[in-house]
């Protein structure tokens, strides 16, 4: 920590079982000189902040991801975003952003600030204003820098995107032994839509799409939250610049919590929202290793599209493994009030085959999906569905067909059936290419 490598000997003595040796002493020396002459400090720094997903530059990191990104309604996006390190100030950290979309030609732009109040803690207040695109209807969960995180790349799917301004005040910080994460905000909306979609609590005033009575194209929220990520038994290295959690077999809780209301800074919509994942991966001796996501929401009030639940669909008959995702969903397909989903991965690592240079792996998967949602006729200029009767996928992966110490490539195969299968086979079926990295 930088504020303990300053004390003295008389300050680390209350801390000792026993004074250190004259050979103790002189590997202290020896390592410390060492340290300086190769300026470890610094190199490893710089491979923190690789791990994670930025790039240093003097008292600035650059988010790596932001420099180029590519979805269905942008199209290709380049950016560029950015916020100040230790080399700047140790208590304040600004944050700023801009990208062009040449899919909708729209330039997006934010910036932010926070003030650290506590570092064993990592307490936090913050505020961020943002102007940009986001999914209708989609989940943000709280995120963690991660060592050996894989990338999601189901924002590569993304089509139905509204425009937002958003201002956020926010508190983070982690307690109960570094296990709990939780973060209060408070947030302004302003949602412009790309599309003819519109949301009228009495629909039953509109005759017609054309009719003048027609809501507008625009919905503001106000709303007040908490979200909440746990982890018991999470390990996790504390360096002098942040908190960084390590991929293990516990199980993480995230729970987000919203109250929207129409009484305060002129939001039009008074609602709750809920909605939890749970992940949970364990070994079974002899049969390999299984991954479960849980993921459940729930809806109440009056409010459009956007605070409802979207569910993860990312088909494409030739794509990207998508975890966390249904391959043989289409995009937007099903929205709903009140939903579960299960992802269930089952790994047999290298029980089946195992060779010299070819270790190919098998994995078993099933994702299930029930939603419903209530006064489905509000929603105006919309085709999409709900999953009353249950969505089903099955497959089967074969993964490190090709790899080499930090990739692998391998192949997934998924097949849709049930109560929303289509009646050609060639309309239920996804063939992924599946990858994984070491950053």
């Amino acid at each position: 920590s930088p504020e303990t490598i300053v004390e003295d000997d008389a300050f680390w003595d209350d801390y000792r079982r026993d004074s250190l040796s004259v050979r103790e002493l002189n590997t202290y020396h020896y390592l410390d000189s060492v340290g300086r002459e190769l300026d470890l400090d610094k190199r490893i720094e710089r491979i923190e902040t690789l791990f994670g997903g930025y790039w240093r530059r003097g008292f600035l990191d650059v988010d790596r991801g932001s420099l180029l990104r590519y979805n269905q309604h942008e199209g290709f996006r380049p950016g560029l975003a950015f916020q100040t390190n230790q080399a700047f100030s140790r208590h304040l950290r600004i944050m700023a952003m801009t990208a062009y979309g040449f899919g909708d030609n729209t330039w997006k732009y934010g910036a932010g600030a926070s003030v650290l109040l506590d570092r064993l803690s990592d307490l936090r207040l913050g505020y961020d204003y943002q102007y940009d695109v986001m999914e209708r209807g989609g989940s943000d969960f709280i995120s963690t820098p991660n060592l050996l995180s894989t990338a999601n790349s189901r924002n590569f799917f993304l089509e139905t995107m509204d425009v937002c301004k958003t201002h956020t005040v926010w508190l983070q910080s982690r307690t109960f032994r570094n296990y709990l994460t939780l973060k209060l905000f408070a947030s302004v909306e302003d949602v412009t839509y790309t599309d003819d979609y519109r949301y009228s609590s009495d629909p039953g005033l509109i005759t017609s799409p054309s009719d003048e009575d027609l809501p507008g194209g625009q919905a503001r929220f106000f709303e007040l939250g908490a979200r909440l990520r746990f982890a018991y038994g999470e390990r996790f290295i504390l360096t002098p610049r942040q908190i960084i959690t390590l991929e293990g077999n516990y199980p993480v809780l995230h729970l987000n919590i919203a109250r929207g209301t129409d009484a305060i800074m002129d939001g039009e919509y008074a609602y709750w929202r809920f909605e939890m994942k749970l992940n949970r991966r364990f070994d079974i001796p002899m049969l390999g290793r299984q991954q479960w996501t849980l993921r459940a929401g729930y809806f109440a009030g009056d409010a459009p599209w956007n605070k409802r639940f979207t569910a993860p669909g990312v088909y494409r008959r030739f794509s990207v493994s998508t975890p966390g995702a249904f391959s043989t969903m289409r995009v937007d397909e099903f929205v709903s009030d009140r939903y579960v989903a299960l992802f269930w991965h089952h790994h047999f690592e290298n029980l089946l085959y195992r060779g010299r240079s070819f270790n190919p792996k098998v994995v078993l998967l099933t994702n299930i999906g029930f939603g419903d949602m209530h006064e489905r006729e509000n929603h105006l200029n919309t085709t999409f569905d709900t999953m009353e009767r249950g969505f089903f996928e099955s497959g089967i992966a074969i993964l490190d067909l090709i790899g080499s110490g930090f990739t692998s490539l391998g192949l997934e195969f998924s097949v849709r059936y049930g109560p929303y299968a289509y009646p050609r086979f060639k309309d239920n079926f996804s063939l992924l290419l599946g990858y994984s990295m070491m950053f």
